[in-house]
């Protein structure tokens, strides 16, 4: 489980994982998820941020903010990790602030390790996201904002909705449902019978 999982990546026993994985682009709002991530640190005594990813023209930015943060200690950088499977695994929730993302790669990696994942709704994450059933869909457009939903969802009973995340993206998203997608759409178009 998490616990497993935090222990073998050095992370400390205990604590509310909240991660963001990808490229340091800002795009992705690292800054802002730091930014209200303070926020919730000061409310949450057990909240960690853990942060996955090396590259981008926003890397000194990121990491001048982490080590500026009150919350430091509780702040992780991972950086670049080749395979971020057990990363995702060592996470109660992953943060994706983006509002520039087709259908985010890291939201569909953590869904399929069982990660809920808090995403803009901005984006095409309502495409694989049902509210409050298997993730969280909110507008995050300031620090004030995604510190008030990281709040309130991590409030919730997490581990349901992360076995429902996996569910949701076996069942439309893996390989297996792509070429089932892919061979209906070719016999529809071939006008043959399914």
């Amino acid at each position: 489980g998490v616990l497993c999982a935090s222990r073998r990546l050095g992370l400390p026993a205990n604590g509310q994982f909240i991660g963001i994985v990808g490229r340091f682009d800002p795009n992705k709002k690292h800054l802002l998820l730091i930014e209200a991530f303070n926020q919730l640190a000061a409310q949450l005594a057990d909240a960690r941020l853990v942060i996955v990813g090396d590259t981008g023209a926003e890397r000194e930015k990121i990491h001048a903010a982490a080590l500026a943060s009150p919350a430091r200690d509780r702040i992780h950088l991972a950086g670049f990790q080749a395979d971020p499977t057990p990363w995702y695994q060592a996470l109660d929730l992953l943060a994706a602030p983006s509002i520039f993302e087709g259908l985010s790669n890291a939201v569909l990696e953590a869904m399929a390790c069982g990660v809920p994942c808090l995403a803009h709704t901005a984006c095409g994450n309502a495409e694989v996201i049902t509210n409050g059933a298997d993730g969280f869909l909110a507008p995050l457009d300031s620090a004030e904002l995604l510190a008030a939903e990281l709040r309130r969802v991590l409030a919730n009973q997490l581990a349901g909705v992360g076995q429902r995340a996996r569910a949701r993206v076996m069942r439309d998203f893996s390989m297996e449902a792509m070429v089932g997608n892919y061979a209906r759409l070719y016999r529809e178009v071939a006008g043959w019978p399914f």
